[in-house]
């Protein structure tokens, strides 16, 4: 059977997850995945998705493909626009990358082989 490993989970979910398990009397996996079933099951039969701020604390709507989609496209023109902006910059001020230092790819290169 597959693991799931949460890192970096807010305390104030953790203690709610504990609490809600205990009341339960289940323990905190076996309630992680009773929540996680459910929210599957509700999920898959609503058109609708949850609202952000659903009563489950640190947990925000699950947004549909085509809205995360548009997202990622925007953010995509944004970063565009922003590259156009740096190198429209440097051409007025004449900047020019300095010859001595490494390229990105080199730095990772040697930050691997260490």
């Amino acid at each position: 059977m597959t693991a799931l490993q949460i890192r970096s989970m807010p305390p104030d979910l953790h203690e709610w997850l504990a609490r809600t398990a205990e009341e339960q009397h289940r323990s905190i996996n076996q309630q992680a995945l009773v929540m996680l079933k459910m929210a599957r099951q509700q999920l898959e039969s609503s058109e609708t998705l949850p609202e952000p701020n659903n009563g489950l604390p640190g947990i925000g709507a699950i947004e549909p493909k085509d809205v995360i989609q548009k997202r990622i496209e925007e953010n995509r023109s944004r970063l565009s626009s922003v590259f156009a902006e740096i190198q429209e910059l440097n051409k007025r001020t004449g900047y020019v990358y300095p010859d001595h230092l490494p390229s990105p790819a080199e730095m990772i290169r040697e930050d691997r082989d260490r």
